[in-house]
């Protein structure tokens, strides 16, 4: 029973490899921070050179610059919110009474 159940299971484990491997690669592209410079600086890179106008510069950078946030809040559990708030605990605004 080991032996057919092995065997029909195999195009299956094929196939959730395959898409394992998919899963990675789409995790690369979107959780790699840099991945995410890189395009950073090729969009720099395209706007110095003439190839992309302003509007579509500033368009683009905001894209790349919010997904790069979204990697810092998943890597480090904060948003821009919060580590504004903890610059603000930082200039000596927050009092520790002991």
């Amino acid at each position: 029973m080991g032996l057919i159940t092995g065997i029909a299971s195999s195009p299956y484990k094929g196939v959730m490899f395959v898409l394992e491997q998919i899963r990675k690669s789409v995790d690369r592209e979107l959780y790699d921070e840099t991945v995410w410079q890189q395009k950073l600086l090729d969009l720099q890179m395209r706007y110095d050179l003439g190839e992309v106008d302003q509007a579509g510069y500033e368009a683009q950078e905001q894209q790349i610059m919010e997904q790069l946030d979204l990697i810092n809040s998943l890597w480090f559990g904060e948003t821009d919110e919060e580590e504004e708030e903890d610059e603000e605990y930082d200039t000596g605004q927050f009092i520790h009474n002991n």
